[in-house]
């Protein structure tokens, strides 16, 4: 009797570990296109992203999560650098605001200064302002009043659109 049980035992283990495999195989056969497009896509993402490391911080970047550019924006993205991103980033567009400057020929309006650039660039468009104190109540030797274009809105929402497709982390460990 031991003998027939553990004859079955065998025979059921047998069954068991040959007939997985069959399963696996039947499973792979009927879910086979939705795996291939599930690996397709995922290999495209990590195709397209890219991870930084700055400091103890990883930043990823995923192509299919950075937001497409308008036309006349992606036009000016080029002619952007570090300084009149800067700029951009740092003051609200839909905003009108005098600037007071306590020299005769400040940097800002230089031919080559930050305002002056994004002039020339149509980000936005200025005027000059008579009797303008400073916040500590002194008056201005040249103040002008700046109205930003819809271009300067346009690019501000669009590299904080980018900033919101970051994806930062701390390393684990």
């Amino acid at each position: 009797m031991e003998t027939q049980k553990s004859a079955a035992v065998a025979l059921i283990e047998l069954l068991g570990s040959a007939f997985w495999p069959v399963v696996v195989l039947c499973a792979v056969l009927i879910f086979r296109p939705y795996v291939a497009s599930f690996l397709e896509a995922a290999s495209a993402e990590v195709k397209n992203a890219a991870t930084i490391k700055v400091g103890s911080i990883d930043i990823t970047l995923s192509q299919t999560s950075l937001p497409k550019a308008p036309l006349n924006v992606s036009k000016v993205l080029p002619d952007l650098d570090g300084e009149l991103i800067d700029y951009i980033l740092a003051n609200r567009p839909e905003v009108n605001y005098s600037q007071c400057y306590l020299e005769q020929f400040p940097n800002d309006l230089s031919p080559d200064g930050t305002i002056t650039r994004l002039k020339k660039l149509n980000f936005l468009s200025f005027e000059a302002i008579e009797n303008e104190k400073d916040v500590d109540g002194k008056p201005c030797v040249r103040a002008i009043l700046i109205k930003f274009s819809s271009l300067s809105s346009q690019v501000r929402t669009y590299y904080i659109d980018i900033l919101k497709g970051l994806k930062f982390e701390t390393p684990k460990g």
